[in-house]
């Protein structure tokens, strides 16, 4: 095929054949057997009837051999002329359906090609035109369809109709934010970007909100009541005071110390059962505090606040 040339059309001329044949007197010789058949019956016990009858028979059934074989010749011959021009037909389909799949292959990857190419011109314009909606709004999301990146839609075209949607999502923005949705306008916001739909995004964002209504009901609902503020650590009760001594007077360490020249021993502080309440320790420093008291010769037992003893 050279380059240029348009495809011919497809021209077939069909001159039917003519068919003669006596079809006619044949017809009419089988017509009259059946009836004299049907009129009233054969008897066939008669000699003579049985006679004709079985001649009868024998030419009918000549009669319709000889019939199908000739219509099945005529057909053979008739049919091929047909034949050979189906074969030919066919022959030419399947090549040029091949060779039109074979041209398929090279189309598809120029049209990948030149695709990838306006999809890099469109980027480019959309991301100088529209530098701080481009990564939030990807191009695929902004496009209309394939339609920009059909041969049939000129560059010039697709940019003018970008500007458009562009100016239109803008303009949506806008409104979005004069709708009044106050702490929902973020959830609206990010449902209007992914959509580009105002109405969606309001139904969205006032969703959220209500939502994030219900979760604070429900978490002050189950919130549990604060602890209350530890008191004052109650004073240890004062140890009865010793009975008075008997009249007789008997020295005691001190007076023996006094005697002698020495600092008199501190009188022994009365002992008694403690509660202490450590706020904010952690288990290292209690753990510390109980050393602590063990060298002292402090004995008892500490427990964390809200723990089982």
């Amino acid at each position: 095929m050279s380059r240029g040339t348009e495809a011919p059309e497809v021209a077939v001329e069909l001159v039917p054949a003519s068919l003669e044949a006596n079809l006619d007197s044949l017809e009419a010789y089988v017509t009259g057997a059946v009836e004299e058949l049907s009129a009233e019956g054969l008897d066939c016990t008669d000699p003579d009837n049985y006679r004709w009858a079985k001649g009868a028979r024998a030419q009918l059934n000549r009669m319709a051999k000889a019939v199908s074989q000739e219509r099945n010749r005529v057909k053979r011959d008739y049919m091929r002329p047909f034949k050979a021009f189906e074969d030919r037909c066919k022959a030419i389909e399947r090549k040029a359906t091949d060779a039109a799949k074979r041209l398929g292959e090279p189309i598809a990857e120029a049209d990948e090609a030149w695709r990838a190419r306006r999809t890099a011109e469109l980027e480019a314009f959309y991301a100088e035109g529209a530098d701080l909606l481009a990564p939030v709004v990807p191009l695929p999301r902004l496009m209309d369809g394939e339609r920009w990146l059909r041969r049939s839609c000129s560059l010039p075209k697709a940019q003018e109709e970008m500007a458009a949607k562009v100016a239109k999502v803008a303009d949506g923005w806008e409104a979005l934010k004069a709708a009044g949705l106050g702490d929902a306008l973020p959830d609206a916001e990010r449902a209007y970007f992914e959509t580009l739909d105002v109405a969606a995004a309001i139904a969205a964002g006032r969703d959220a909100a209500d939502a994030k209504a219900r979760i604070a009901e429900m978490a002050a609902a189950v919130a549990p009541e604060p602890l209350p503020e530890p008191g004052p650590v109650p004073e240890p009760e004062q140890a009865p005071e010793p009975a008075t001594a008997p009249a007789t007077w008997r020295p005691g360490p001190e007076d023996y110390a006094r005697m002698a020249g020495e600092p008199a021993p501190a009188p022994e502080e009365p002992r008694g059962d403690w509660h202490l309440t450590v706020t904010g320790a952690t288990r290292s420093e209690v753990l510390a505090l109980v050393e602590a008291m063990r060298a002292m010769g402090l004995h008892g037992s500490i427990r964390r606040e809200g723990a089982a003893s």
